[in-house]
């Protein structure tokens, strides 16, 4: 069996079209769905066929779309396309938590060692704190995660066993520091392109 891995567009039938390969193949492969970034570059949404194609849930950057956020990405993965096929029986949020888990997992060959907590897999989890008023009344959790809640929420993680963030601070690098010198880095880049960076006046108007 031949395996292709997608990587270049949110949409599987877009890529379909534009890598020319068949469905086919694209069945023993995998689709990056970002659909956050597809909807600021103006994609045509098609139909995401949970059925055929193993898709999973991702983020590309924070510059085109300004959040690294996977609450979100769910979120929006799992309303658009119920608006765009008025269907809202189309990806359940247990589909849409299987590919932001298990199917990442999967696509980079890893679904025995991560993506879900099973017996002689790694500890990777997040601990969502639900005492928060947009996450009251607790009731379906899946859906409260997909639709309610995003990641201010989490309060804890947790990789291979340890602790990453706890409380919402984290303790393995120095936070501050890494934003001062990606800050540093942005208006480097900015100023070797000729441009120069003002954060004390707003932008020009543009889309």
């Amino acid at each position: 069996m031949q395996s292709v891995k997608i990587t270049q567009s949110p949409l599987p039938t877009e890529l379909l079209r534009w890598q020319r390969i068949n469905l086919e193949k694209a069945q023993n492969g995998s689709v990056i769905y970002h659909v956050k970034t597809t909807l600021v570059v103006g994609f045509n949404v098609k139909r995401f066929d949970y059925t055929v194609l193993r898709g999973y849930t991702g983020r590309d950057y924070a510059a085109e779309v300004p959040t690294l956020d996977m609450l979100e990405e769910m979120k929006v993965t799992a309303i658009l396309h119920k608006l765009r096929l008025r269907d809202p029986s189309v990806l359940s949020a247990w589909q849409v938590l299987e590919m932001a888990t298990l199917n990442g997992a999967k696509a980079v060959g890893l679904e025995e060692k991560i993506g879900s907590l099973e017996v002689g897999k790694k500890a990777d989890l997040i601990i969502v704190k639900t005492d928060k008023p947009h996450l009251i009344p607790m009731h379906n959790v899946p859906s409260l995660l997909v639709y309610s809640a995003n990641g201010n929420d989490v309060d804890t993680v947790i990789v291979d066993g340890r602790v990453i963030m706890d409380h919402r601070k984290i303790l393995t690098v120095d936070e501050e520091e890494i934003l001062r010198k990606a800050q540093e880095a942005f208006e480097g880049l900015l100023g070797r392109s000729g441009w120069k960076f003002s954060a004390s006046k707003m932008p020009e108007r543009q889309l």
